[in-house]
């Protein structure tokens, strides 16, 4: 096995990192899935700088991390790194206002492990990425990035402009080929930033079969109260508290909402707050690995994540493959992808806002969703099929 593709990305924290995004568990998914197949002729490596150990192996990747005392080791032997990735950290810092010590470090452990690995081709993710091409030339190396979303699009979405920046400076670049993870987010790339010369790919995310199924649970007999969760972390984007502005217009004694992810100690308290001042029936679990979420879900009438904008929304996936029918803006990308969700799995917001939550919430006395057959819906998302596609494009480009 001569060949290694290297992957930069963080980890989840389920599998050791400290990422709770959708993003982290698509890395470490892919790298996992690609290593895994038969038909692979080359080694699929994954750096994370969320990890401080110099290498370990979580299920069939290997997977470097950084150690603080190799990386100043590397920068004593070579002295001149110093300067000149300090000189590109401070650009990076007035250009897109990035830390200017963390990437001062990320630009040093890309130096480091892209030497020590010799990849025969780099894969990169989302528009940060092209922090990348401000250090090494683009004519080195093979490169594929994907694209999982378009966060200088959404202006909910905390220094947009500075990611909307990044993407513009991504569209300029000579890539050979980017993959979007659907097909509604590469057009809205093609129409926020024209048509870039890149090859474009859609190649869609997939979920985790072992970790999220169904099991039948004969105490979830709903008697009373609607159980709905929002899984995803806290935040404006995500619409946890457009969900409780919404159950506070309407008859919320039949409800119990749920919030499962990461939450700063304020968003918690905001939440928490304004569900006991309004009588509305509250839980919020913090962070859950993906058994526990399975496992909550199992006892959940409807996930409903009413985001602003979402690449891909992993989730929604994750949630219908464990028989619970989801809840979700008709805006959002993941729709328009081959009639994935439909009235089999979901129901239809008009758009994010608290008046269209209240508009579905009170009328699921009309709705009818049998778990067994909702969790069917999606058993041919798998990702050893999305594993092969990337192979296939790796191999046409090496």
């Amino acid at each position: 096995m001569s060949k290694t593709v290297l992957s930069f990305g963080h980890l989840p924290k389920y599998a050791g990192g400290k990422q709770s995004s959708g993003l982290a568990s698509v890395i470490c998914e892919l790298s996992d899935n690609i290593n895994k197949l038969e038909c692979v002729d080359f080694k699929y490596v994954l750096a994370a700088t969320d990890i401080y150990v110099k290498k370990i192996k979580i299920g069939s990747t290997d997977v470097l991390g950084w150690v603080k005392k190799d990386l100043v080791l590397y920068i004593i032997l070579r002295p001149w790194l110093l300067f000149f990735y300090g000189l590109k950290a401070g650009k990076l810092y007035y250009k897109y206002n990035l830390s200017y010590f963390n990437f001062l470090i990320k630009m040093i452990f890309y130096h480091k492990t892209i030497n020590k690995v010799k990849p025969s081709l780099i894969h990169l993710h989302g528009c940060t990425s092209v922090v990348f091409f401000e250090i090494f030339n683009i004519k080195k190396f093979n490169i594929i990035v994907t694209i999982h979303g378009l966060s200088g699009q959404d202006i909910s979405i905390p220094n947009y402009k500075n990611y909307q920046l990044m993407e513009k400076e991504l569209s300029l670049l000579p890539l050979k080929v980017v993959v979007f993870i659907t097909s509604e987010v590469l057009r809205h790339w093609v129409s926020a930033y024209r048509a870039p010369v890149w090859d474009k790919k859609v190649i869609l995310n997939a979920f985790n079969n072992k970790l999220f199924y169904y099991t039948k649970n004969d105490n979830n007999v709903r008697n009373k109260k609607y159980n709905i969760a929002t899984v995803g972390s806290l935040s404006s984007l995500k619409g946890q508290n457009r969900v409780l502005e919404a159950l506070k217009e309407i008859d919320n004694s039949n409800f119990h909402y749920v919030c499962i992810g990461y939450g700063s100690i304020d968003n918690i308290q905001f939440l928490e707050n304004y569900a006991e001042a309004n009588n509305i029936s509250f839980e919020y679990t913090g962070y859950l690995s993906p058994s526990h979420i399975r496992e909550r879900l199992s006892n959940i009438d409807y996930m409903i994540l009413p985001s602003s904008s979402e690449g891909f929304g992993l989730v929604f996936l994750e949630s219908i493959a464990c028989g619970v029918p989801v809840i979700l803006p008709k805006h959002l990308p993941i729709l328009k992808e081959d009639n994935l969700l439909n009235k089999q799995n979901s129901i239809l917001l008009d758009d994010e806002s608290p008046k269209s939550i209240a508009k579905v919430l009170s009328n699921l006395d009309s709705y009818s969703f049998l778990n067994d057959k909702v969790s069917k819906t999606v058993l041919n998302y798998s990702w050893d099929k999305i594993a092969k596609e990337y192979i296939n494009l790796i191999k046409s480009i090496n």
